[in-house]
């Protein structure tokens, strides 16, 4: 059975100079070869360093992961979640508390493997 996942990105340009179409595509290959099913992707166009309570797609993650909607977040590079690194650490530990995993893709890393251990980089 296949685990729920949600893609999650960023890009800072609130113009038409990005767009996060590139990342989700990336990412819709990347769950279809590690087997997941998508059934959540939020995307955002503002800047990673505000706070996360001021970024509607941080806000929108939180809910989701809340009613255990997914059990996998993936995104291309853990800047998406943010440019400062306590609100990143915020966001890890929360999710890793709940159970679910998060998946960078840049990285090959996983913060909770398929056998449910938790990697250092969340201990």
């Amino acid at each position: 059975m296949s685990k729920r996942a949600c893609i999650f990105v960023r890009v800072s340009s609130t113009n038409d100079r990005q767009d996060f179409n590139r990342q989700v595509l990336d990412l819709q290959v990347y769950c279809e070869r590690q087997g997941l099913e998508i059934v959540h992707t939020i995307t955002e166009k503002i800047s990673g360093s505000l706070k996360n309570d001021q970024r509607s797609g941080i806000k929108e993650l939180r809910d989701l992961a809340g009613k255990k909607a997914f059990e996998v977040l993936v995104v291309s590079e853990i800047s998406r979640l943010g440019r400062n690194p306590h609100q990143i650490q915020q966001i890890i530990e929360e999710l890793s508390e709940a159970g679910i995993s998060i998946h960078i893709e840049s990285l090959g890393l996983k913060t909770i493997d398929d056998n449910g251990n938790r990697s250092p980089m969340v201990e």
